[in-house]
């Protein structure tokens, strides 16, 4: 078992023989492979609004993370690849680590980030392409590191056919994705993904032309009319009826509900703490060696045992509204 660092990325390796640089080649030939894949459904050119979007992002991050002291190098910073959701069928035939549904994805088997597009309005607008856009990108900074494994292909009677070599996402961010990990987390990752993506859209409706706003302006509108109790509506998507020509926000309650969290745990303490535990979260997001610091201060705060409770978070909506209740108690 070794973790072999490089430039962009690590390896975790285990159960393998092969020396760390036969490793690091059939990683490298595979994020290639995958990342041809995906140009091979990727239009040559983008439309100006994407590349808006994308340098805004860009633009953003680079804010941010000044912003709480932790610099970062537009190196970084991955800008995504644009996909038509009509070839999201074949992609996810083929490629590892892409879920149903998905509006984006990133992990570092695949490269780069990734972004559907379609010609559907209702829910693939301006706004919602720009959310996803940063919500991606904001991915692609932490740490990242890739899953190495030789699994044995069998008979029924215990004889090795084959040697097969597994590569998949280990770990993005403060998310464990290894197949082998303990707790496969997820909640903070994805919950601060979410948080930063909403103040992102209400950053960006300032800096936009004019022609581009009017999505944002509408999302605006619904949060202020909208009546919600357990998820701020900044956290919803903007659903578009094109029949009826009326509009209304969209929650994806898991995803919600863990912006929502990360929101809370931010207001529950003291203001001028705040900055410092943020700072903590980006710290631990880079080097898994100040986890345990995350983890202490998520404890002092909230009471000994709720990092644990996040960390085995299930993946529904249920096990994070639970954990949003602790918080708000």
């Amino acid at each position: 078992m070794s973790i072999d660092s490089g430039r962009e990325y690590s390896i975790f390796s285990m159960n393998t023989e092969k020396t760390d640089q036969q490793v690091g080649q059939i990683v490298e030939d595979t994020r290639n492979k995958n990342e041809e894949l995906i140009k091979n459904y990727s239009p040559e050119k983008i439309s100006q609004t994407l590349k808006i979007f994308t340098a805004k992002a860009r633009q953003c991050l680079k804010e941010r993370f000044a912003d709480i002291d932790v610099p970062i190098s537009d190196s970084q910073i991955i800008d995504p690849l644009f996909v038509d959701d009509k070839y999201r069928d074949k992609l996810q035939k083929q490629l590892y680590e892409l879920s149903d549904n998905c509006s984006g994805s990133y992990g570092p088997v695949n490269k780069r980030p990734l972004v559907f597009l379609s010609d559907s309005l209702s829910l693939v607008n301006n706004y919602n392409l720009a959310d996803t856009i940063f919500h991606e990108m904001f991915h692609s900074t932490g740490i990242k590191v890739v899953f190495f494994e030789e699994q044995a292909e069998k008979t029924d009677n215990g004889v090795v056919l084959a040697n097969k070599d597994v590569v998949a996402d280990g770990r993005v961010g403060l998310a464990q994705q290894s197949p082998h990990s303990q707790y496969p987390s997820w909640l903070l990752e994805e919950g601060l993904a979410v948080y930063e993506s909403a103040a992102f859209c209400q950053k960006l409706v300032k800096k936009l032309p004019r022609k581009f706003r009017k999505e944002f302006i509408l999302h605006k509108q619904l949060e202020l009319n909208h009546k919600t109790t357990d998820i701020n509506p900044l956290y919803a998507k903007l659903y578009i009826d094109l029949d009826t020509k009326t509009s209304s926000l969209y929650f994806h309650r898991r995803y919600g509900l863990a912006g929502q969290l990360i929101e809370t745990m931010i207001k529950r303490i003291p203001q001028n703490e705040q900055k410092d535990f943020v700072k903590t979260i980006y710290i631990a997001r880079n080097d898994p060696k100040q986890v345990s610091r995350l983890a202490q201060k998520i404890d002092h705060y909230y009471g000994s045992g709720t990092y644990a409770k996040i960390l085995k978070c299930e993946h529904d909506e249920w096990s994070v509204s639970s954990i949003l209740q602790k918080i708000q108690s």
